[in-house]
């Protein structure tokens, strides 16, 4: 099943240094950014460790000009182990800003089973419900990003944290999860103050397919 592979690392800003730690053979990375900004609905020009990223997918939540953005980069195209640099600067705009860099292991090389964009909704808001996934303990990854620097929390994601920008001025919301079941994914995110609805990106991303073992039999020829 995947697993998390090294640390995660965040910065306010549109770029962040991370620690690209060994794996199986088998790593995804992720960049995920996000801004107050109208958004740029096709950026190019993203990289990892100088190595370009492909844009997974990327909303506005039109009302709140929240903008969220998720890349991604294969096993094969990732740059050498240890110090590299999550770019997003060629996206245009730059208000309250915030990058995260996650890297997991154990997962198929192919891009995402399923995924899901759109707008969060005030208060306690259920997000999913149109994602499905596909095997158990396949990957969900979540990224939205708010303003007014709500505070929030989850109690249907494993792993969730929340980033605030700029002293309380927007939040980017991660989560990850590697024990979800099979079928119709769906989490709700709560906050302690109103919420700015934020923009939301979802996707599920199918664990290594578990390879059949095989067996030699020797004969023994008196």
């Amino acid at each position: 099943m995947p697993s998390l592979v090294g640390s995660i690392a965040q910065s306010q800003a549109n770029t962040v240094s991370h620690t690209l730690a060994a794996g199986s053979g088998n790593r995804i990375v992720f960049g995920l950014y996000g801004s107050e900004t109208a958004i740029d609905a096709t950026p190019t020009g993203v990289t990892y460790g100088g190595q370009a990223m492909t844009l997974l997918g990327s909303h506005e939540n039109t009302g709140y000009t929240t903008s969220a953005y998720v890349f991604y980069i294969l096993e094969a195209d990732l740059p050498a182990n240890g110090a590299n640099t999550f770019d997003a600067s060629s996206i245009t705009g730059t208000t309250n800003d915030a990058s995260t860099v996650l890297c997991f292991d154990g997962l198929a090389q192919t891009t995402e089973s399923d995924s899901l964009v759109g707008d969060g909704g005030p208060g306690g808001v259920t997000v999913g419900g149109d994602i499905t996934v596909a095997t158990t303990n396949d990957l969900v990854l979540l990224l939205g990003h708010s303003r007014n620097g709500e505070v929030y929390s989850s109690s249907t994601l494993d792993v969730a944290a929340f980033y605030d920008i700029g002293g309380g001025d927007a939040m980017q919301m991660y989560a990850y999860d590697l024990n979800e079941a099979a079928g119709e994914f769906t989490a709700t995110v709560t906050s302690t103050t109103v919420l700015s609805n934020p923009a939301i990106i979802i996707s599920t991303w199918a664990q290594l397919a578990a390879t059949a073992g095989t067996s030699t039999i020797l004969q023994q020829h008196g």
